[in-house]
């Protein structure tokens, strides 16, 4: 008895997907900056776009999702329903028409509109005069689009795109932080101790080493997409120097984004806050959205992970993704993320399936209290470069305490001290002090591009 109770339990537990959010990555594309191996001929789209091969990778990966979201699950209408679906995209070719591909597998051509009537069939016509127009009319019959294409718009405004999908651009103490990490001691360290590629570029390229340094990212850049597409490298760069290159950028990247731990949360929070907002607003069942898509680079998927406290040191393959799916059970609620179809387990959770609260309150710890107050940077720290090795105290900021921006007020008070002779001559001092500490030695050119993606 006790047997068959076990078997048969399984069966009474009621599953329903009430919200799911994907983010993914642009499908495989041309490199961003052409090297000399690169031509039209390779990349007929020119640098940056997405190619064949990566629209294909989104069409199928559409085509999963409405395998799982419309026919199995029933969370999607088998017809396009405007608010069930938001779609956001970085403002970049690559990602749009990603986002674009993926849609035309999720809706593919024969579920778009139709006319309604013989009136709209005479009707719909624009007000210029269109060659042939007739004959395309009888082509298209009732359908609206060929083939009853279905078309979704995709939102770029500037909150999708930069404070949740790219937020080094948005955050100016974030961006700060990057650059102050970017020229640290144990930064530069690991670019010395990999000086071997760089030696390389420049023997190939016949170039200065500062100049190797900078064109990295953008040559193994062109070696991913390459070697993706199966076309040849230069000899010099494949093998063990491909093998290398990949695993020092990754932690590179690392080192330079998501550590210290107060940069991982920089990097996700803007997501990390909108996603639970969205979870929060889902679980009463009071908005008619249910799938949350967006379209994003690899520094997305990266900035998520590591404000998760997962692994980030690596690079997420083209079209890689993350889903979050919000699942009730009987009167239970749960989270589970899964990346490129491997379940996830979130930090504090235990096991796949998070209980709903136990991921709120781990989001809370892991993203910024006011991102507008962290994200403040003020007029002396804006001048980069000035510091070369970051203190402890440089990356404290709101949510780690509720002290976390009382330097600033320290600064008012000294500003207005500051008309008081001693304070000027203290101020001073300790300028002098700052300005005669000697500078570190062999120390290269530390402008890696950090811009661009992996």
């Amino acid at each position: 008895m006790g047997i068959v109770v076990k078997l048969l339990l399984p069966l009474l537990i009621e599953c329903t997907i009430l919200y799911v959010v994907e983010v993914s990555r642009e499908g495989a594309r041309a490199p961003l900056q052409f090297m000399p191996w690169d031509n039209l001929q390779k990349w007929p789209q020119g640098p940056a776009k997405l190619s064949p091969s990566g629209m294909r990778q989104h069409y199928l990966i559409g085509a999963e999702l409405r395998n799982r979201y419309v026919n199995n699950t029933k969370l999607l209408s088998p017809w396009f329903y405007t608010p069930e679906i938001k779609v956001y995209s970085t403002d970049n070719d690559r990602t749009l028409t990603s986002a674009t591909s993926q849609l035309l597998g999720l809706y593919p051509p024969g579920t778009g509109p139709s006319l309604r009537n013989k009136f709209q069939l005479n009707n719909s016509v624009p007000p210029i005069e269109v060659e042939n127009q007739q004959t395309i009319i009888n082509k298209l019959g009732y359908s609206a689009l060929p083939n009853n294409t279905q078309v979704i718009s995709i939102h770029t405004d500037l909150l999708s795109r930069e404070a949740l999908l790219l937020p080094a651009y948005d955050c100016d103490r974030y961006e700060y932080l990057v650059q102050v990490r970017n020229s640290s001691q144990d930064v530069n360290q690991l670019i010395l101790d990999n000086q071997n590629l760089f030696t390389t570029i420049q023997k190939s390229f016949s170039c200065s080493y500062q100049y190797a340094v900078y064109i990295f990212p953008k040559l193994l850049d062109s070696l991913n997409c390459n070697i993706f597409h199966g076309y040849s490298v230069p000899s010099e760069f494949s093998g063990s120097y491909y093998t290398n290159a990949t695993n020092f950028y990754a932690e590179y990247i690392y080192n330079v984004y998501y550590s210290p731990d107060a940069l991982a949360k920089y990097a996700g929070s803007g997501f990390l806050i909108n996603l639970m907002n969205e979870f929060k607003l889902a679980k009463t069942q009071s908005m008619e959205t249910r799938f949350s898509f967006y379209s994003g680079q690899d520094r997305t998927i990266l900035n998520i992970l590591a404000s998760l406290q997962l692994p980030a040191d690596f690079e997420p393959p083209f079209a890689s993704q993350l889903i979050f799916q919000l699942i009730q059970e009987n009167e239970n609620l749960f989270v589970t993320l899964d990346y490129n179809d491997q379940p996830v387990v979130i930090p504090t959770c235990g096991n796949y399936k998070c209980p709903f609260y136990n991921f709120i309150r781990y989001l809370a710890i892991r993203t910024l209290h006011n991102t507008t107050v962290a994200c403040y940077l003020n007029q002396e720290q804006s001048t980069w470069g000035i510091i070369t090795k970051p203190g402890d105290e440089e990356f404290d900021f709101t949510g780690k305490s509720d002290l976390g921006h009382i330097r600033w007020f320290g600064w008012f008070a000294i500003a207005y001290l500051a008309a008081v002779l001693l304070g000027i001559i203290g101020v001073f001092i300790v300028y002098r002090i700052k300005q005669k500490k000697p500078k570190k030695k062999n120390q290269p050119y530390a402008a890696i591009d950090i811009d661009g993606e992996i």
